[in-house]
């Protein structure tokens, strides 16, 4: 989690931070993969976290995942794709339909809406 709070100042642990994309546990997996985006790897991370929260097997797994899409504003990356992929329950459901109004689901309406 530090190496994606540090943002681009994480470079020097790029070697780190691909180590930690293969770690046994989901959430430094999904922290790593935040992490890369933050470095400029934005198109692989993406790609990662689409991966982790279709494989995931619990509701907070894929949330976590799909919350590392939405906290690198790649919305974009689950274009096409059917929520039943990565819907695991009420918490990534609601993660996924936000990601897949372009990340506007929580927008105030509009007047005269």
């Amino acid at each position: 989690m530090g190496l994606r709070v540090l943002g681009k100042d994480a470079l020097p642990a790029e070697g780190a931070i691909e180590a930690a994309l293969k770690d046994p546990e989901a959430s430094v997996r999904i922290n790593a993969m935040m992490a890369l985006g933050n470095l400029g790897h934005t198109e692989r991370a993406a790609y990662l976290l689409v991966e982790e929260a279709k494989a995931a097997t619990t509701d907070a797994h894929a949330n976590w995942a799909l919350d590392g899409i939405r906290y690198l504003e790649l919305p974009e990356s689950i274009e096409g794709m059917e929520e039943k992929e990565f819907a695991k329950g009420a918490y990534s459901t609601r993660t996924f339909r936000h990601l897949a109004g372009g990340g506007t689901m929580f927008l105030p309406p509009e007047k005269g809406n």
